[in-house]
């Protein structure tokens, strides 16, 4: 497993994918077709990040942790070799239910989710 630190918290994760953004400001073709581009300076980063299947109480940490407007994240960075702190905003959080049932072994109720991917960008 992999592992990213958020908001000061180590958090394990099935796995991580790390993006490096371009942004353009009114690039695009001129008249003979070829291309414009005006590059902005900054290349905000991105993370896409898989969380393993968990129970109710495990989904609700992770869940609890994420639901901030501004995360500070600390991830290895492929394109520099090294972990690198940014400030990130996350995307949709979601969770998706598959048992919601009565534990035989202990005959109470349990909540169990699949993995989810959350989406992290930097400012």
């Amino acid at each position: 497993m992999a592992t990213v630190t958020i908001n000061n918290t180590e958090v394990s994760c099935a796995s991580y994918r790390f993006a490096k953004m371009e942004i353009d400001l009114d690039s695009g073709r001129n008249l003979n077709g070829v291309m414009e581009r005006n590059v902005l300076a900054h290349h905000p980063r991105k993370l896409f990040i898989t969380f393993p299947p968990m129970n109710e109480n495990a989904r609700y940490n992770l869940l609890t942790l994420l639901d901030n407007s501004t995360l500070s994240v600390t991830a290895y960075n492929p394109f520099t070799k090294t972990t690198e702190t940014m400030s990130m905003m996350h995307g949709d959080l979601d969770s998706e239910i598959y048992w919601d049932g009565t534990n035989p072994a202990t005959n109470t109720k349990e909540i169990l989710y699949k993995e989810c991917t959350v989406e992290l960008v930097e400012y």
